[in-house]
């Protein structure tokens, strides 16, 4: 999946939350436990609020913490 076909949907599965962010399957795992993004059930499946997912990185620093 695109960044701009990810951006059209509402929902998305933690693997693709994973690749947007750049990171693991499970640190984004990891961030919907601590409920750092947002999460619903679908059926069986746990998929990923976009919305809520571009506010987290929109709230990472730009710069690092030690600089």
């Amino acid at each position: 999946m695109t960044l701009e076909e990810l951006e059209r949907q509402r929902f998305c599965a933690i693997k693709d939350a994973a690749v947007y962010l750049g990171r693991t399957y499970a640190f984004a795992h990891q961030l919907v436990k601590e409920q750092k993004i947002a999460s619903v059930y679908q059926g069986y499946r746990r998929m990923v609020v976009v919305k809520s997912l571009k506010a987290y990185a929109d709230r990472l620093p730009i710069d690092h913490p030690d600089a």
